[in-house]
């Protein structure tokens, strides 16, 4: 029996009021009840009614979109009145579908924004999430090759022309003192096909960022891309300054509910729960083969984040050999700071960790 029965047939017994009393003071309360219950609800329900629809493409699916897989599945972005629908898309399409815009937000390499902004487009980046590359540069195991400068005169396999991997080939090259005229960099296809066409002699190298060997060793790494000595956007949250002029606010939020979902990956009591995120994420098929990219993981978020500029220049002179429109771009043609910059001045880094 609850508290207000017993009260109830307490009143009755000790001859201070009747059973319709008591019976009379139930239905009111337990009408108040439902009242406070169909308010709440009502509430909630106005809540997500208020979520604003937002879309937002992400190049790649790779280990560094758990960022925002988490923010989605956690209902972060909700948190922020948004309400997200992600799609994923290819890089150059992409920022065609952010120019056109179709896409608002994305999350993909700094690479894109030079791009656009060469040909005219607004798109920035604004907040640099993965700044330090992780990935390697592969052979086969019994391979002849053991340092990057016995790769002069043959084929290092990457996605395709103008792609991250591309940008990555380049600076590596040039870190080692070579360049394109020492060593091709050939387009082919993505990470399975790049390992494919290396098992099979197509090319002697392979640059593959988001790969592990698994136990059979079948391969082995001549360099890591860890070591690059320019930080690079590799994961960025992008928009147009036609959106950031129309919501800055949305931006805002975007770039809040990311913090959180990293602070999320990098406490180790949330490891399962990211474990199978990245698992669903990247369709692998045990727990075993996800470790690998869970580990890594927790290494390449930047806690500032902060978009590297020598990295977009780096971008810039880069992809200037091959399109003379973006040698006249400077680095801050394609960045917005001013949500990273007021974010760290309000504290909220420092708040969410």
């Amino acid at each position: 029996m609850d508290e207000t029965s017993r009260h109830a047939g307490e009143v009755n017994r000790d001859g201070n009021g009747d059973g319709r009393k008591a019976k009379g003071v139930l239905r009111i309360r337990a009408c108040l009840t439902a009242s406070i219950a169909f308010a709440f609800l009502s509430v909630g329900s106005a809540q997500t009614q208020s979520l604003k629809p937002l879309k937002f493409g992400h190049c790649q699916v790779a280990p560094e979109v758990i960022a925002v897989w988490i923010a989605n599945e956690l209902g972060i972005f909700q948190k922020y009145r948004l309400k997200v629908e992600l799609t994923h898309v290819a890089g150059a399409t992409l920022g065609q579908a952010m120019a056109a815009g179709e896409i608002p937000i994305g999350f993909c390499a700094g690479n894109i924004a030079v791009s656009s902004v060469a040909h005219g487009g607004d798109l920035v980046v604004v907040a640099g999430v993965v700044n330090h590359l992780v990935g390697n540069l592969w052979v086969v195991a019994d391979s002849p090759i053991h340092r990057v400068q016995d790769l002069r005169g043959k084929a290092i396999a990457i996605s395709a022309v103008g792609s991250l991997t591309e940008i990555v080939g380049r600076i590596i090259l040039e870190e080692h003192g070579m360049s394109t005229r020492d060593v091709t960099l050939r387009p082919l296809g993505n990470s399975p096909a790049r390992l494919v066409a290396l098992e099979r002699g197509v090319s002697e190298a392979a640059i593959l960022l988001t790969f592990s060997p698994g136990p059979e060793k079948r391969i082995r790494s001549i360099y890591a891309i860890g070591s690059l000595k320019v930080l690079l956007p590799v994961a960025s949250v992008l928009s147009t300054r036609r959106f950031i002029q129309k919501s800055p606010g949305d931006v805002e939020a975007v770039i809040k509910a990311l913090v959180e979902a990293v602070a999320f990956i990098n406490k180790p009591a949330n490891k399962d729960r990211v474990i199978a995120s990245l698992r669903e994420g990247l369709k692998l098929k045990s727990v075993a083969e996800t470790m690998p990219f869970y580990e890594t993981t927790l290494r390449t978020f930047d806690p500032t984040y902060t978009i590297p500029v020598k990295g977009m220049e780096a971008f810039i002179a880069i992809l200037s050999e091959k399109d003379p429109a973006v040698a006249k771009l400077k680095a801050e043609d394609t960045v917005d700071g001013r949500f990273v910059s007021n974010l760290e001045k309000s504290g909220f880094f420092k708040g969410i960790q």
